[in-house]
């Protein structure tokens, strides 16, 4: 039918004096390959992990918090002084300037981590304010924080009394 199978050879068995043979050559440097790969592995994680934490700590500091927060009920028991004004009286004049007006939030939108559109209204005028999330050093600083909050502010029933940086000259009212 066929040729008959042949076994192949076996190795004599090694005598009592000889110690075991060790890894070959190649397995020597396979394993001191892994062995790189792995610690450079571990520094890498180690590193994504430290900047990951510092990223995290330099995003808890807010900068702004001086520029929003929820304010105790004003039960007029002090007058400021301060004129809040009405939404026609905004005028292209008015540009660069701190003014103060109280509304209800009529709309809220985000857009992205940076962006929040806010849409006031004062009986039947409407104004539309925009916060950007802007750099440390600017005199009016919007954080990331902030624009969290404005976006946790309800719409149904909240009234804002607002110092506003005017910063456009397009004031459409509608």
């Amino acid at each position: 039918m066929g040729e008959p199978v042949q076994d192949p050879p076996v190795a004599p068995p090694a005598a009592e004096g000889d110690a075991p043979a060790g890894p070959s050559k190649s397995e020597l440097k396979k394993r001191a390959k892994e062995a790189e790969k792995a610690k450079k592995t571990a520094e890498r994680l180690a590193r994504e992990e430290e900047e990951r934490k510092a990223r995290e700590a330099a995003a808890s500091v807010d900068n702004a918090s001086q520029n929003y927060g929820k304010l105790p009920l004003h039960q007029s028991q002090e007058k400021t002084g301060r004129a809040r004004l009405k939404f026609p009286q905004l005028s292209e004049e008015m540009v660069g300037q701190n003014v103060i007006f109280r509304a209800r939030l009529h709309n809220m939108r985000p857009q992205g981590a940076k962006i929040v559109f806010l849409q006031f209204r004062q009986q039947t005028e409407t104004l539309q304010g925009v916060l950007v999330a802007s750099g440390e050093k600017d005199e009016n600083q919007v954080s990331k924080q902030m624009l969290k909050f404005a976006q946790g502010i309800t719409v149904c029933c909240s009234f804002l009394s607002s110092l506003v940086y005017l910063t456009d000259g397009r004031l459409n009212h509608s």
